[in-house]
């Protein structure tokens, strides 16, 4: 599966983070842990995503994350938007330790991302155009019928059932009980038939 980006706004400040597993499950902790990090306090924050309409919606649940991933595609670039509010309206003052990325740091990263979704569906044409070409080059004379000859008797089947054993077939519709189901697996040999080649005229 692609990654997927965020960009995590806290006030003035953001930094582009890759959505983890655990930020799909558990997306509140996750996101509060970034914004800790860019200077939010520890409690009272409240997260919203951007939809395609431009329009900010909750995330505090599972599905809200869900809801927010599926705008990924429709935004441009395609980054998952997150603004993280703290209590007051305003971010505190980050530590003098934790790395802020400007937006002259942020741009490239969204670049990087748009570049590399633009790689992954050229990557993905390829291998469509190489398999569409292995599909044509197929040849669909094959049948759907089944024919044997079994004790000197021709036998057609059409469309048979791919899960239909041999044993089976020979014990309960042919009625030729010489042929034993034993293990079930051939292991034990039981189910055992005579197999050649007949003369094609």
């Amino acid at each position: 599966m692609a990654s997927v980006w965020a960009r995590v706004q806290v006030g003035s400040v953001e930094r582009v983070v890759e959505v983890t597993e655990d930020a799909k499950l558990m997306p509140v902790p996750f996101f509060a842990a970034v914004a800790r990090e860019l200077g939010a306090p520890s409690e009272g924050l409240k997260l919203t995503y951007l939809d395609d309409e431009g329009d900010w919606c909750r995330l505090i649940t599972t599905a809200d994350m869900e809801d927010a991933m599926a705008m990924v595609p429709a935004m441009n670039p395609p980054l998952l938007h997150i603004r993280v509010k703290v209590p007051g309206g305003h971010a505190s003052v980050a530590p003098a330790d934790v790395k802020l990325e400007s937006k002259e740091e942020v741009v490239p990263a969204v670049a990087r991302v748009a570049a590399a979704r633009q790689a992954r569906a050229e990557r993905n044409e390829a291998v469509r155009k190489v398999v569409d070409a292995a599909v044509e080059a197929l040849d669909d004379s094959w049948s759907g019928t089944l024919k044997f000859v079994l004790n000197g008797n021709p036998v057609e089947i059409v469309n048979p059932d791919p899960k239909l054993l041999l044993v089976d077939y020979i014990r309960n519709t042919q009625l030729l009980r010489g042929t034993k189901k034993g293990c079930g697996e051939g292991g034990c040999g039981a189910c055992t038939v005579l197999l050649t080649w007949t003369d094609a005229s």
